[in-house]
């Protein structure tokens, strides 16, 4: 993910918080070496009053002039049951909203464009579940697109090339993908890393959820899935600048 300046954030583990300093455990990390995002304090909710149809979200009152994509937070507030919800660009034709997309209890994490006069638009099917802005990038570092380019593989089971050279210009270093099942009650194994990394990573998540990930000088990466039925769209990429590391760090 990306991270605050500060490079110190909390997180919760079977209740308990957990504070991390990524500049403790990594002191040569300097400001050039992650995504310029910018993240807010504490996360603002944006959820649309309306419940069962795409809405209009005006986040020109959180963000600055200048903003290409958000980064957002969907929760499932629900104890009981999974629920659907969407997230696009304020123009886009996607109409992603699986049924089960979420677990009851569970959050996951999406990132996505706005218009020039700072709109996206979300699909809630009622109140159970809740949109929060997190944080948001530049122009200068990001770009999205409007419609998600449908990057899917077919093999099952074990790593698999996606090559989005034709999409995405010579110098980013990092791509973003909306993953998503159309179908299904449980989890979907899948994974993604760095063109080039051993990570070895996948579980079971979300039916609905949000990648950032970094890609090999040819913009290339590697993903993974037990269904061919999943997919993957690109969604945006974060420009040239900053870094990302082939595999993963431990921060713990």
């Amino acid at each position: 993910c990306a991270l605050p300046i500060t490079y110190y954030f909390r997180c919760y583990c079977a209740g308990q918080g957990i504070d991390l300093d990524i500049a403790k455990s990594y002191p040569s990390v300097t400001t050039q070496d992650y995504p310029a995002s910018q993240f807010l304090t504490n996360a603002i909710e944006i959820t649309p009053a309306t419940t069962g149809s795409w809405q209009d979200v005006d986040l020109s009152g959180y963000i600055p002039t200048g903003t290409s994509g958000v980064i957002l937070r969907v929760v499932n507030e629900n104890n009981f049951s999974d629920k659907a919800f969407g997230i696009r660009k304020k123009g886009s034709a996607d109409d992603r909203k699986d049924p089960n997309g979420l677990y009851a209890q569970y959050h996951t994490f999406m990132y996505i464009g706005v218009d020039a006069n700072r709109f996206i638009q979300a699909y809630v099917p009622d109140q159970w579940i809740t949109i929060w802005l997190q944080g948001w990038f530049y122009t200068d570092d990001a770009v999205f697109f409007d419609d998600g380019v449908d990057k899917s593989i077919v093999t099952e089971g074990a790593w698999t090339e996606i090559d989005c050279g034709g999409d995405v210009p010579a110098g980013a270093i990092a791509l973003m993908f909306e993953g998503y099942a159309t179908w299904g009650d449980s989890p979907f194994a899948i994974g993604m890393r760095k063109k080039g990394s051993t990570d070895n990573r996948i579980n079971g998540i979300h039916r609905h959820l949000g990648i950032l990930i970094g890609c090999d000088a040819d913009r290339k990466v590697e993903a993974y899935t037990d269904d061919s039925t999943r997919q993957f769209y690109l969604v945006g990429y974060i420009k040239s600048g900053r870094g990302s590391f082939k595999d993963r760090k431990s921060v713990v």
